[in-house]
C-alpha cells in the first residue's frame, strides 16, 4: 500500500476493504441519489440515505458530492469541507448537510482563481490585502448572488526548498471565508507539490506512486484533488491536470499534461449519475484546448469527450499568466462543442507588477449561471484603478 510522506506508518493499521454511512440533513432525514467517493470510484445513497463503497488502498478522503439544495460546509480553516480522512479507526464515516432554506439556487456566481502562486510572505500579505476583501465587496457589495470560488492551481510557488509544508498552510489561513467572503474550493497545479531534487527525490515503485506522493502535502492541507460539488442546475468538478515524468526533479520541463485513466474512471462515474441537461463545468489547471489528441495516453480527449455528454459544458483553466477564451466549436481540429476560459492569473507578472503578460490586469474570473448556463462571465481586475468590470487590459 502507497505510504505517503507526511503521515507515520503506523497510523495505517486500520484499513477496511468497505466503507458505509449515511447521509442525512440536519433535522436526521435521508438523502438520497448523493454520490459518495473515495476519489477512485463513486457510489451513490439509496432511500434511506445509505452507502456502501468498496474502497481502494491508496484513498486519503471519503467525500460526497455536495448537492444542490444543501449549504456548503465549512471546516475551522474556512474552506469548504466535504471530506472526511481515512483511513481511520472505524468503516463507518456519515455526513450531514444543512438544507439552504430557499432551496436550490437559479442564479449564483462562480469566481475563478488562477494562480495566486505565492512563495513568501509579502505575496500572501498582498492577497490578503488586496485580493479577498476585492472578492468579499464585488460578491457582497455589487454582485448580491450566492457565490462560490474555486482555485485553478498554482495556489503557492515551489522554490529551490521545500515551502510547501509552510507556505500551503499560510494560503489556507488566507482564503478563510471570513477574508474572502464566499467558500473557496482548491485544484492543484504543477508548483502545489513536495519540493524534489536529486538529493531530496519523491520514492515510489512507479509513476503512479510517485504522482500520489507528490500531491499529498496539498491533499493534508486541502483535501481531494478529484471532486465535485453541485449548485442551481450547474455540475462543478476540480481535478488536477499535471503528471509528473519521475520524482527526482521539480522543474516544469518534468511534468506533463494528462489525466490518468484512474481519473478518467473516477470522472465517467461521478458524471454517470448527473443529468444530462445540467451545465457542466470542468475546472483544471493547465489549458486543455488543442493539447493532445486520443489515444495519445493522456485522457485530455477523452475527458473532453464525457463533457460533450451535457446540454452546456465549459472549461475553466489557469497557468499561462495571460488571458484567452477557445471556442472548440469554431477549431477545425476539434469535435468538440465546450468553451474554455483560459484565465489570467491573480499574482500576474508573479507578483511584480499589477498586470500580466498580455496587459491583463491581475485579477480572477466571474461567471453567473442562470439555470442551466452560464449567461455572463467576466474578467476583474483588484489593482487600484484596475479593479472594475470594464478595465479589461494596459495597452502600450
Amino acid at each position: 500500500t502507497l505510504q505517503p510522506l507526511i503521515v507515520e506508518e503506523d497510523s495505517f493499521t486500520h484499513r477496511y476493504d468497505t466503507i458505509k454511512g449515511y447521509v442525512r440533513d440536519s433535522d436526521g432525514n435521508p438523502i438520497a441519489n448523493v454520490a459518495v467517493s473515495d476519489g477512485f470510484s463513486v457510489v451513490t445513497t439509496n432511500n434511506e440515505g445509505f452507502y456502501s463503497i468498496d474502497i481502494t488502498q491508496d484513498a486519503w478522503y471519503i467525500f460526497i458530492s455536495i448537492p444542490e439544495e444543501y449549504e456548503i460546509p465549512t471546516n475551522k480553516y474556512g474552506l469548504p469541507c466535504f471530506f472526511k480522512e481515512y483511513p481511520g479507526f472505524s468503516d463507518w464515516f456519515n455526513f450531514e448537510l444543512k438544507r439552504m432554506p430557499g432551496g436550490k439556487e437559479s442564479r449564483f456566481a462562480l469566481f475563478g482563481l488562477a494562480d495566486p502562486q505565492v512563495s513568501r510572505l509579502t505575496h500572501i500579505e498582498r492577497f490578503i490585502r488586496q485580493v479577498a476583501p476585492d472578492i468579499n465587496a464585488h460578491t457582497h457589495t455589487e454582485l448580491g448572488l450566492p457565490s462560490y470560488g474555486i482555485t485553478l492551481g498554482d495556489v503557492i510557488s515551489m522554490g529551490s526548498t521545500d515551502l510547501s509544508k509552510e507556505v500551503l498552510p499560510a494560503m489556507r489561513d488566507a482564503m478563510h471565508i471570513d477574508k474572502v467572503g464566499i467558500p473557496v474550493f482548491q485544484v492543484m497545479g504543477n508548483h502545489d507539490n513536495c519540493y524534489m531534487t536529486a538529493k531530496n527525490p519523491v520514492y515510489g515503485r512507479d509513476l503512479r506512486e510517485i504522482n500520489l506522493n507528490i500531491q499529498r502535502m496539498f491533499e493534508t492541507t486541502f483535501g481531494p484533488i478529484n471532486y465535485s460539488f453541485n449548485r442551481g442546475d450547474a455540475h462543478i468538478v476540480g481535478m488536477r491536470n499535471i503528471q509528473w515524468k519521475s520524482g527526482d526533479d521539480c522543474s516544469t520541463d518534468n511534468t506533463r499534461t494528462a489525466f490518468t485513466e484512474e481519473q478518467y474512471e473516477w470522472l465517467k462515474q461521478d458524471l454517470a449519475v448527473v443529468p444530462k441537461n445540467k451545465v457542466v463545468v470542468l475546472c483544471v489547471h493547465i489549458p486543455l484546448y488543442n493539447n493532445g489528441t486520443i489515444g495519445d495516453g493522456s485522457y485530455r480527449q477523452e475527458v473532453l469527450a464525457l463533457l460533450d455528454e451535457f446540454a452546456e459544458a465549459h472549461v475553466i483553466s489557469g497557468h499561462l499568466h495571460y488571458q484567452r477564451n477557445y471556442d472548440h466549436t469554431l477549431a477545425s481540429n476539434s469535435p468538440h462543442k465546450i468553451y474554455e476560459h483560459a484565465q489570467a492569473a491573480v499574482n500576474g507578472a508573479s507578483w511584480t507588477s499589477n498586470i500580466n503578460g498580455d496587459g491583463v490586469p491581475n485579477g480572477y474570473g466571474v461567471y453567473i449561471f442562470d439555470g442551466n448556463t452560464i449567461k455572463d462571465w467576466y474578467y476583474k481586475g483588484y489593482p487600484y484603478g484596475m479593479d472594475t468590470r470594464d478595465y479589461q487590459i494596459r495597452l502600450y
